[in-house]
């Protein structure tokens, strides 16, 4: 019982000394939501990205790039990449680089280009790496980036947009 009322007397004293904090951060998190709500999509927004290479190819099941951190045009991109195989008895070299496409080019045409990646061999059976690595990106108003495995076989990444929400 008298724990129960200490609790009580602890929490109220709380609320009466911490009320305008409280009223402060309830006010912010109200804020955060509405701003989530009315955000707008863009009104030209960049055309999408079409898939060329495929998703996965034997030994390779699968390519994960995400950004590390914030991801700015005209800047270094840190990115993670997640490389999935298929465990092999003998160590695998897998090789990756970079594609970047920027979705809003100044002439119309979609411009791309390639960025080195870099290399790494997996342990037998390993089923697979996950490294850090940084995309220099170019200036541009909506990139994607992309990472392309270049061996054991060929595949690619879902794109990674820059800015995630981009319009032309």
């Amino acid at each position: 019982m008298a724990a129960g009322l200490t609790l009580v007397a602890v929490l109220a004293l709380e609320v009466f000394l911490l009320r305008d904090r409280l009223i402060e951060d309830l006010d912010l998190l109200r804020e955060a939501g509405r701003a989530a709500v009315s955000e707008q999509a863009p009104e030209n927004p960049a055309p999408p990205v079409v898939r060329t290479l495929p998703a996965a190819a034997d030994p390779v099941t699968g390519i994960d790039l995400r950004a590390v951190g914030r991801c700015e045009a005209g800047a270094p991109c840190p990115v993670r990449l997640l490389i999935r195989l298929r465990p092999r008895p003998e160590p695998t070299q897998v090789t990756w680089s970079f594609q970047v496409l920027d979705r809003c080019p100044p002439t119309g045409e979609s411009a791309t280009g390639s960025r080195i990646g870099g290399t790494v061999l997996v342990a037998a059976d390993g089923d697979g790496v996950a490294l850090v690595d940084t995309v220099a990106l170019p200036a541009g108003r909506a990139l994607a980036v992309t990472a392309v495995t270049g061996a054991p076989a060929v595949a690619a990444s879902t794109p990674l947009l820059v800015p995630a929400r981009a319009s032309c």
